[in-house]
């Protein structure tokens, strides 16, 4: 990971501290929330090795197919990338519906993961490599 990257990684991840710190959560509502924006995080860093090799994004079977996925998760996403069901395209993660949907060019590409609940928190991420964090609007804000 080139230096841009480790610090961008680094203030994700004290965002996502902060988020965790700052909500009313039970423990396992925190472990849960890191462990998307983790997936978030993972999923980001595996399209930016598919991109750097093939020159452009791809959708999630390409990323297990070509090895980006299994490589981005060397380092602090090893524990998140073995909890993946990689044969489940839309729900690698059982309780999260993934769409990962990619330009027509390849340039870029849009991702959200969602719980499979009926309040529960969507992520959205793109290219740029910024996480939002969301909530079907008829759910009380936390």
């Amino acid at each position: 990971m080139n230096r841009v990257g480790g610090v961008l990684l680094f203030a994700l991840l004290m965002v996502a501290a902060l988020v965790v710190t700052q909500a009313k959560l039970t423990p396992q509502e925190r472990g849960a929330l890191l462990q998307n924006v983790n997936l978030v995080l993972l999923l980001n860093d595996a399209e930016d090795i598919a991109h750097a090799k093939q020159g452009h994004f791809v959708a999630f079977a390409e990323l297990v197919k070509s090895g980006a996925l299994e490589e981005a998760a060397r380092g602090p996403y090893a524990r998140i990338f073995t909890q993946l069901d990689l044969k489940q395209e839309t729900e690698p993660l059982p309780g999260f519906d993934l769409g990962i949907v990619v330009s027509a060019d390849g340039a870029a590409y849009k991702l959200s993961l969602a719980q499979k609940s009926k309040c529960g928190k969507v992520f959205f991420s793109d290219q740029k490599k910024q996480i939002y964090l969301g909530q079907p609007l008829e759910c009380p804000a936390d």
